[in-house]
């Protein structure tokens, strides 16, 4: 089978530290909103690239399986105030990717909504699902997250088809499963998880074949990939705002205890 992956160009930032008690957004996809040309509203494919809404312009280009359908926007999106969200089909073998974002600590975070109900499929994935990295998928039929490619955290509340929000963070080398705000799971995982390789969505991307996999059926909306301070992690830093179409997502301060 023949692959095509549309270039994007993403910028290698510097991860700063962020000040005590802030968390730092590092790549956030609105999955819509923030995208050129703006949606329409009506059924079509997905733009070829999503906005990264967080200024560091890390685009996510469309991945297709050569004569199958893009991605596609779909309505209304999974968070409040969130207008549009994008839909994957496996049969299509569909995704958006983009480089993977590397250097990061053991305290990280990333997140999404979504409402997909494929077991074994991959929602959000920042890196190679078998060698390194993060991210969040559907296992054993229950919303988990994974790491390094090794450390799966098995969650318990199974997909219903429904809206749901799910975050996993590495809080000083303990790996936390939140399902709709709420800790659901966690492990002592250690370490910090260097990612190489995709930043994908709806997919994985895995390096011992070369190629994506393990593709959802369902949308995505609203995701984003956050650092913070060593002991700062608060459950509410997850309610992150929906910033008004075009703007920088504002910097969630946690309240210091």
């Amino acid at each position: 089978m023949k692959y095509q992956l549309l270039k994007t160009i993403l910028s290698c930032t510097l991860l700063v530290t962020p000040a005590s008690g802030e968390i730092t957004t590092i790549g956030y996809w609105r999955c819509g909103e923030d995208d050129t040309p703006a949606p329409s509203g009506k059924p079509g494919e997905a733009n070829a690239a999503t906005a990264d809404s967080s200024g560091k312009d890390n685009k996510l280009g469309r991945f297709c399986h050569e004569g199958k359908p893009g991605p596609r926007y779909t309505y209304p999106g999974g968070a409040a105030h969130s207008r549009v969200a994008l839909g994957f089909n496996s049969e299509a073998a569909n995704a958006f990717a983009g480089t993977a974002i590397p250097g990061l600590t053991v305290n990280w975070g990333i997140q999404c909504h979504t409402n997909s109900t494929s077991d074994g499929a991959t929602l959000v994935s920042n890196g190679d699902s078998n060698a390194g990295g993060f991210g969040l998928l559907i296992y054993n039929n229950h919303y988990s997250g994974i790491m390094n490619g090794k450390a799966i955290l098995e969650g318990s509340v199974t997909p219903d088809g429904k809206w749901h929000h799910l975050a996993l963070v590495n809080d000083n080398g303990t790996l936390k499963l939140f399902v709709d705000g709420v800790l659901n799971a966690s492990i002592n995982a250690g370490g910090a998880a260097e990612a190489w390789g995709f930043l994908s969505v709806g997919a994985t991307y895995n390096g011992n074949i070369g190629r994506m996999e393990n593709f959802i059926d369902g949308s995505i909306d609203e995701i984003r990939i956050f650092t913070f301070a060593e002991g700062k992690f608060l459950e509410s830093d997850l309610q992150y705002p929906v910033p008004a179409k075009g703007g920088e997502p504002q910097t969630k301060v946690s309240e210091q205890k």
